[in-house]
């Protein structure tokens, strides 16, 4: 009888979903700083793209899931 955006599950997926945002945000704008001061190296570069990759995946899956077979079938509209 409520809204599913309610529900205390789908708030902490949508809550850890912002904090890895954030995360990923704050570690891209460290390697921006980084850059600017010309002190990027390869190996920084190389971790952000991988975390960050990964995070996306994570997120997408994780807010995916909160639709059930609704997010992965194709059989729904």
């Amino acid at each position: 009888g409520q809204p599913i955006s309610q529900f205390q599950n789908t708030r902490f997926v949508l809550a850890q979903a912002k904090i890895d945002e954030l995360a990923t945000t704050a570690f891209y704008e460290r390697n921006v700083a980084l850059y600017q001061e010309g002190k990027l190296d390869v190996e920084t570069a190389a971790a952000l793209k991988s975390f960050s990759t990964d995070m996306q995946m994570k997120v997408a899956d994780n807010l995916l899931q909160l639709f059930g077979g609704y997010g992965y079938m194709s059989e729904y509209p």
